[in-house]
């Protein structure tokens, strides 16, 4: 497949990143990955199943999803449908309490912050362009990396994970619209 950019030369050979990237303004980057390795390929596992301990003992019974799901982003947003589904039953066997939502979300966020402490950059991140975080990662073990890396200033916004919606990590395009807003895309700066 060749790429469609008129500014670039006939060539049967696929553009490199830098040919790509000539006329762009900003560029938006995922952080666990092409900024850092935040876990060095560890699973998240045992997040995961602290989480799950924790609501259980708040919520008594978890749903089989729930109990099955190893990865600590999908458990949060699990938890969350089990909440609005709870809330919106006619058969509904009692209230389940919001704050272990928040409580399963801190959870994530800890295990990110400690992460943070031994993971190192990724070689290459682009510069000389505008440049945005959008993740599903908390914000403040994002900008703790940047900072302990002396990144901070590369960056121009931070867009994480909103711990009161998981349902607004990504593939939702809510993060990515913020960081476009701080970028300048539209006319209002809503906070990240």
């Amino acid at each position: 497949m060749t790429a469609m950019n008129p500014t670039l030369p006939r060539t049967t050979e696929p553009p490199r990143p830098r040919q790509l990237l000539d006329d762009v303004r900003a560029v938006l980057l995922d952080f666990d990955g092409p900024v850092c390795d935040l876990f060095a390929g560890r699973s998240t596992l045992p997040v995961a199943r602290e989480i799950k301990t924790m609501a259980r003992k708040k919520w008594n019974v978890l749903d089989p999803a729930v109990e099955a799901c190893d990865d600590s982003h999908t458990v949060l947003q699990l938890l969350r449908d089990m909440l609005d589904r709870r809330r919106e039953s006619a058969l509904d066997p009692g209230p389940l309490d919001p704050a272990v939502l928040r409580a399963a979300s801190d959870i994530v966020t800890r295990y990110e912050d400690e992460a943070v402490a031994a993971a190192v950059p990724a070689p290459g991140v682009e510069h000389g362009k505008r440049l945005a975080i959008v993740t599903n990662n908390a914000e403040g073990p994002v900008r703790k990396f940047l900072e302990l890396h002396g990144m901070s200033r590369k960056f121009e916004a931070v867009c994480g994970r909103d711990p009161r919606d998981p349902h607004r990590m990504k593939p939702d395009p809510s993060a990515v619209r913020f960081a476009l807003e701080r970028l300048g895309a539209s006319g209002r700066t809503p906070p990240c």
